[in-house]
Protein backbone atom coordinates (compact mmCIF):
# COMPACT_ATOMS: atom_id res chain seq x y z
CA UNK A 1 0.00 0.00 0.00
CA UNK A 2 1.91 3.36 -1.06
CA UNK A 3 1.20 6.47 1.30
CA UNK A 4 0.54 9.94 0.26
CA UNK A 5 0.67 13.13 1.83
CA UNK A 6 -1.86 15.50 2.27
CA UNK A 7 -2.33 19.07 2.71
CA UNK A 8 -2.91 19.32 7.05
CA UNK A 9 0.93 17.31 7.08
CA UNK A 10 -0.32 14.10 7.76
CA UNK A 11 -0.03 10.89 5.71
CA UNK A 12 -2.45 8.60 5.02
CA UNK A 13 -3.31 5.77 2.89
CA UNK A 14 -4.31 5.96 -1.09
CA UNK A 15 -7.58 7.40 -0.18
CA UNK A 16 -10.13 7.06 2.28
CA UNK A 17 -11.17 3.34 0.92
CA UNK A 18 -7.84 2.12 1.84
CA UNK A 19 -7.89 3.00 5.18
CA UNK A 20 -11.52 1.68 5.58
CA UNK A 21 -10.91 -1.20 4.15
CA UNK A 22 -7.95 -1.65 7.23
CA UNK A 23 -10.41 -0.54 9.33
CA UNK A 24 -12.75 -3.23 7.86
CA UNK A 25 -10.10 -6.21 7.92
CA UNK A 26 -9.25 -4.85 11.60
CA UNK A 27 -12.78 -5.58 12.81
CA UNK A 28 -12.75 -9.21 11.33
CA UNK A 29 -9.68 -9.82 12.89
CA UNK A 30 -11.14 -9.19 16.21
CA UNK A 31 -14.90 -10.20 15.39
CA UNK A 32 -13.97 -13.70 14.12
CA UNK A 33 -12.19 -14.60 17.16
CA UNK A 34 -15.62 -15.31 18.55
CA UNK A 35 -18.00 -14.96 15.71
CA UNK A 36 -22.04 -14.55 16.90
CA UNK A 37 -24.34 -16.74 14.55
CA UNK A 38 -26.78 -15.35 12.45
CA UNK A 39 -25.31 -11.90 12.64
CA UNK A 40 -25.16 -9.98 9.14
CA UNK A 41 -22.51 -7.88 7.87
CA UNK A 42 -22.94 -4.09 9.05
CA UNK A 43 -25.40 -5.20 11.93
CA UNK A 44 -22.43 -6.94 13.64
CA UNK A 45 -20.80 -6.01 17.41
CA UNK A 46 -18.03 -6.61 19.21
CA UNK A 47 -18.96 -7.93 22.60
CA UNK A 48 -17.99 -9.42 25.87
CA UNK A 49 -16.14 -12.09 23.86
CA UNK A 50 -13.90 -9.68 21.81
CA UNK A 51 -13.14 -7.40 24.59
CA UNK A 52 -10.11 -9.57 26.01
CA UNK A 53 -8.74 -9.85 22.46
CA UNK A 54 -9.23 -6.31 21.47
CA UNK A 55 -7.85 -5.01 25.00
CA UNK A 56 -4.60 -7.05 24.18
CA UNK A 57 -4.52 -5.81 20.60
CA UNK A 58 -4.63 -2.07 22.34
CA UNK A 59 -2.42 -2.75 25.23
CA UNK A 60 -5.76 -2.14 27.01
CA UNK A 61 -6.98 -3.27 30.65
CA UNK A 62 -10.03 -4.53 31.75
CA UNK A 63 -9.41 -4.04 35.35
CA UNK A 64 -9.54 0.06 34.89
CA UNK A 65 -11.45 2.78 32.45
CA UNK A 66 -9.22 1.85 29.70
CA UNK A 67 -11.26 -0.08 27.61
CA UNK A 68 -14.56 2.09 28.50
CA UNK A 69 -12.65 5.04 27.06
CA UNK A 70 -11.84 2.89 23.72
CA UNK A 71 -15.84 2.19 23.51
CA UNK A 72 -16.37 5.91 24.34
CA UNK A 73 -14.43 7.00 21.22
CA UNK A 74 -16.01 4.67 19.29
CA UNK A 75 -19.65 5.04 20.03
CA UNK A 76 -20.77 8.23 22.27
CA UNK A 77 -23.83 7.53 22.78
CA UNK A 78 -24.55 3.38 23.04
CA UNK A 79 -27.80 2.33 22.74
CA UNK A 80 -27.19 -1.90 23.49
CA UNK A 81 -25.15 -2.78 27.05
CA UNK A 82 -21.71 -3.66 26.61
CA UNK A 83 -21.44 -3.80 22.76
CA UNK A 84 -19.49 -1.80 20.08
CA UNK A 85 -21.54 -1.56 17.13
CA UNK A 86 -19.28 -3.06 13.87
CA UNK A 87 -20.00 0.61 11.87
CA UNK A 88 -18.95 2.43 14.91
CA UNK A 89 -15.91 0.37 15.48
CA UNK A 90 -15.22 0.73 11.92
CA UNK A 91 -15.42 4.23 11.41
CA UNK A 92 -13.19 5.01 14.84
CA UNK A 93 -10.57 2.92 12.72
CA UNK A 94 -10.63 4.38 9.41
CA UNK A 95 -10.20 7.47 11.19
CA UNK A 96 -6.89 6.41 12.94
CA UNK A 97 -5.85 4.45 9.74
CA UNK A 98 -6.24 7.68 7.31
CA UNK A 99 -4.05 9.50 9.75
CA UNK A 100 -1.44 6.79 10.09
CA UNK A 101 2.25 8.26 9.43
CA UNK A 102 4.62 6.39 6.55
CA UNK A 103 6.92 4.93 9.34
CA UNK A 104 4.05 2.92 11.10
CA UNK A 105 4.10 0.45 8.45
CA UNK A 106 0.78 -0.83 7.15
CA UNK A 107 -1.28 -2.59 9.33
CA UNK A 108 -2.37 -6.25 8.25
CA UNK A 109 -3.42 -9.67 9.52
CA UNK A 110 0.20 -10.68 9.25
CA UNK A 111 1.00 -8.33 11.98
CA UNK A 112 -2.00 -8.20 14.12
CA UNK A 113 -2.83 -5.04 12.83
CA UNK A 114 -0.36 -3.66 15.62
CA UNK A 115 0.20 0.01 14.31
CA UNK A 116 -3.33 0.68 13.85
CA UNK A 117 -4.02 -0.78 17.27
CA UNK A 118 -1.23 1.41 18.64
CA UNK A 119 -2.46 4.21 17.02
CA UNK A 120 -6.15 3.27 19.22
CA UNK A 121 -3.77 3.24 22.33
CA UNK A 122 -2.67 6.64 21.42
CA UNK A 123 -5.86 7.84 20.79
CA UNK A 124 -7.03 6.92 24.67
CA UNK A 125 -4.55 8.44 25.78
CA UNK A 126 -5.23 12.03 24.19
CA UNK A 127 -8.25 11.18 25.44
CA UNK A 128 -8.10 10.53 28.78
CA UNK A 129 -5.87 13.66 28.94
CA UNK A 130 -8.45 15.94 27.56
CA UNK A 131 -10.61 14.31 29.94
CA UNK A 132 -8.95 15.42 33.18
CA UNK A 133 -8.60 18.54 31.70
CA UNK A 134 -12.15 18.70 31.11
CA UNK A 135 -15.14 18.52 33.33
CA UNK A 136 -17.31 18.86 30.97
CA UNK A 137 -15.98 15.78 28.84
CA UNK A 138 -15.48 14.09 32.34
CA UNK A 139 -19.38 13.71 32.86
CA UNK A 140 -19.95 13.09 29.43
CA UNK A 141 -17.75 10.13 29.95
CA UNK A 142 -19.28 9.30 33.09
CA UNK A 143 -22.91 9.48 31.41
CA UNK A 144 -21.96 7.16 28.65
CA UNK A 145 -20.41 4.56 31.51
CA UNK A 146 -24.28 4.39 32.68
CA UNK A 147 -25.67 4.56 29.58
CA UNK A 148 -23.06 1.63 28.35
CA UNK A 149 -23.56 -0.41 31.67
CA UNK A 150 -26.26 0.29 32.99
CA UNK A 151 -29.56 1.42 31.81
CA UNK A 152 -30.93 -1.24 29.97
CA UNK A 153 -28.99 -3.79 31.53
CA UNK A 154 -30.99 -6.66 33.36
CA UNK A 155 -28.21 -8.51 35.17
CA UNK A 156 -28.99 -9.40 38.83
CA UNK A 157 -25.14 -7.92 39.56
CA UNK A 158 -25.69 -4.65 38.11
CA UNK A 159 -25.42 -2.94 41.76
CA UNK A 160 -21.90 -4.61 41.62
CA UNK A 161 -21.39 -3.00 38.35
CA UNK A 162 -22.38 0.24 39.37
CA UNK A 163 -20.25 0.00 42.35
CA UNK A 164 -16.98 -0.92 40.50
CA UNK A 165 -16.71 2.04 38.01
CA UNK A 166 -17.76 4.22 40.75
CA UNK A 167 -14.72 2.79 42.55
CA UNK A 168 -12.48 3.43 39.29
CA UNK A 169 -13.78 7.08 38.58
CA UNK A 170 -13.75 8.50 41.90
CA UNK A 171 -11.11 8.82 44.44
CA UNK A 172 -10.84 8.95 47.93
CA UNK A 173 -8.06 11.23 48.05
CA UNK A 174 -7.06 14.24 46.50
CA UNK A 175 -6.13 14.32 42.62
CA UNK A 176 -2.43 14.62 42.60
CA UNK A 177 -0.67 13.51 39.79
CA UNK A 178 2.08 14.79 37.03
CA UNK A 179 0.67 15.78 33.45
CA UNK A 180 1.99 12.23 32.34
CA UNK A 181 1.60 10.03 35.46
CA UNK A 182 -2.03 11.54 34.70
CA UNK A 183 -2.26 10.24 30.90
CA UNK A 184 -1.57 7.37 31.85
CA UNK A 185 -4.05 6.39 35.14
CA UNK A 186 -6.96 5.62 34.26
CA UNK A 187 -9.04 5.36 37.59
CA UNK A 188 -9.63 8.53 39.75
CA UNK A 189 -10.71 11.33 37.86
CA UNK A 190 -13.12 13.36 40.24
CA UNK A 191 -12.08 13.05 44.12
CA UNK A 192 -15.29 11.90 46.68
CA UNK A 193 -13.68 11.97 50.17
CA UNK A 194 -16.78 9.31 51.09
CA UNK A 195 -16.10 6.56 48.28
CA UNK A 196 -15.52 3.88 50.92
CA UNK A 197 -18.33 4.85 52.93
CA UNK A 198 -20.68 5.05 50.21
CA UNK A 199 -19.81 2.00 48.42
CA UNK A 200 -20.65 -0.18 51.72
CA UNK A 201 -23.52 1.82 52.04
CA UNK A 202 -24.74 0.91 48.78
CA UNK A 203 -23.84 -2.33 49.59
CA UNK A 204 -25.95 -2.32 52.79
CA UNK A 205 -29.19 -0.99 50.75
CA UNK A 206 -29.01 -3.61 48.25
CA UNK A 207 -28.94 -6.48 50.33
CA UNK A 208 -31.99 -4.79 52.11
CA UNK A 209 -33.77 -4.15 48.91
CA UNK A 210 -33.26 -8.45 47.89
CA UNK A 211 -34.47 -9.74 51.04
CA UNK A 212 -37.10 -7.18 51.64
CA UNK A 213 -37.82 -5.97 47.90
CA UNK A 214 -39.48 -2.72 49.45
CA UNK A 215 -40.83 -0.12 47.46
CA UNK A 216 -39.52 3.24 47.85
CA UNK A 217 -35.73 2.07 49.14
CA UNK A 218 -32.35 3.72 48.07
CA UNK A 219 -31.57 0.59 45.54
CA UNK A 220 -34.69 -0.80 44.22
CA UNK A 221 -34.78 -4.35 42.16
CA UNK A 222 -34.34 -2.34 39.03
CA UNK A 223 -30.61 -1.30 40.57
CA UNK A 224 -28.91 2.14 40.28
CA UNK A 225 -31.87 4.79 39.11
CA UNK A 226 -30.43 7.10 37.08
CA UNK A 227 -30.71 10.38 38.95
CA UNK A 228 -28.86 8.62 41.81
CA UNK A 229 -25.92 7.93 38.87
CA UNK A 230 -26.16 11.58 37.79
CA UNK A 231 -26.33 13.51 40.69
CA UNK A 232 -23.04 11.52 42.41
CA UNK A 233 -20.73 14.11 41.00
CA UNK A 234 -22.15 17.02 42.32
CA UNK A 235 -23.03 15.10 45.56
CA UNK A 236 -19.17 14.10 45.89
CA UNK A 237 -18.09 17.89 46.07
CA UNK A 238 -20.04 18.73 48.99
CA UNK A 239 -17.24 18.97 51.88
CA UNK A 240 -19.62 19.07 54.91
CA UNK A 241 -23.05 17.70 55.60
CA UNK A 242 -23.99 19.61 58.27
CA UNK A 243 -26.04 21.97 56.35
CA UNK A 244 -27.43 19.09 54.04
CA UNK A 245 -31.47 19.97 53.51
CA UNK A 246 -33.14 16.52 52.21
CA UNK A 247 -35.51 18.85 50.62
CA UNK A 248 -32.76 20.39 47.96
CA UNK A 249 -34.17 17.38 45.52
CA UNK A 250 -31.35 15.17 45.94
CA UNK A 251 -31.96 11.82 45.43
CA UNK A 252 -32.95 9.56 48.21
CA UNK A 253 -30.49 7.18 48.11
CA UNK A 254 -28.14 10.87 49.17
CA UNK A 255 -30.69 11.56 51.67
CA UNK A 256 -30.56 7.70 53.12
CA UNK A 257 -26.40 8.22 52.90
CA UNK A 258 -26.29 11.65 54.34
CA UNK A 259 -28.18 9.89 57.41
CA UNK A 260 -26.13 6.39 57.77
CA UNK A 261 -23.06 8.57 57.61
CA UNK A 262 -24.35 10.85 60.42
CA UNK A 263 -25.23 7.18 62.15
CA UNK A 264 -21.87 6.28 61.65
CA UNK A 265 -20.34 9.63 63.14
CA UNK A 266 -22.55 9.19 66.44
CA UNK A 267 -21.81 6.06 67.26
CA UNK A 268 -18.11 6.97 66.86
CA UNK A 269 -18.78 9.68 69.11
CA UNK A 270 -20.59 7.37 71.51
Amino acid sequence: MVFLKVSQGKEVGKGEASAASIAQEAFEFIYQMSPMEGARPGERYLEFAHFEPLAAAVHLNLEDLSFYLLAFLADESPKINYKIPEKRFVALMTALAGALPRSAGVPSRENGFAPLFAAAHTAVIDLNARLRASEELRVKFYHFLYNWCLKTNKATDRVDIAKELWSFFFSASPLSFTKEEAKLKFTAYVCFPRINQWLNFITIMSEKAKNTNQNGSALDQMGVPLDTWSQLIPFAKMESYNEYDDEDSWPVAMDDFVEYVQQLKKHKEA
